[in-house]
């Protein structure tokens, strides 16, 4: 992981703190990808197992930073929420586990852009999979708004 990535996941634990107490690591972090992992220890439930708030709060997050990265650096900066979310859960987590978001087609970013541009907002859905025991765990959607930008 370079400077870029640790000085991003400290932002990310300063602004949103559940993200420290998670043990939330950036993996991967680019323009087309966002990795995160979290350890079972401090995300785990009263059977041992990945708790599903942090299960979902992982999908999630890394969606957001997605978003969030695309629209930083704008003069006003957005800001960026989640307007709705959903999360299908395929299987138990019991180890460390891993969120994957992948940006959607340049055409939907396409749009949200010249929304913002145009009306100071702009959405767009994203999707999301958690990954633990060589599969995928969980999927998450969510519909993201920025505002103000």
């Amino acid at each position: 992981m370079d400077d870029t990535h640790d000085r991003f996941e400290a932002y990310l634990h300063e602004q949103i703190p559940l993200t420290a107490a998670m043990g939330l690591r950036i993996v991967h972090l680019d323009r087309d990808s966002v990795a995160l992992e979290a350890p079972l220890a401090p995300n785990r439930n009263h059977k041992g197992g990945a708790f599903g708030g942090s299960i979902a709060t992982l999908a999630l997050t890394a969606a957001w930073i997605m978003v969030h990265r695309r629209v930083r650096g704008r003069s006003p900066e957005p800001t960026v929420v989640v307007m709705e979310q959903a999360v299908d859960y395929l299987h138990a987590v019991g180890e460390d586990f891993q969120a994957k978001c992948f940006a959607p087609p340049e055409k939907a970013w396409n749009r949200f852009e010249r929304s913002l541009e145009r009306r100071g907002k702009g959405r767009i859905e994203l999707e999301a999979t958690v990954e633990a025991h060589g599969g995928v765990a969980a999927h998450f959607r969510g519909i993201f708004a920025a505002v103000g930008g």
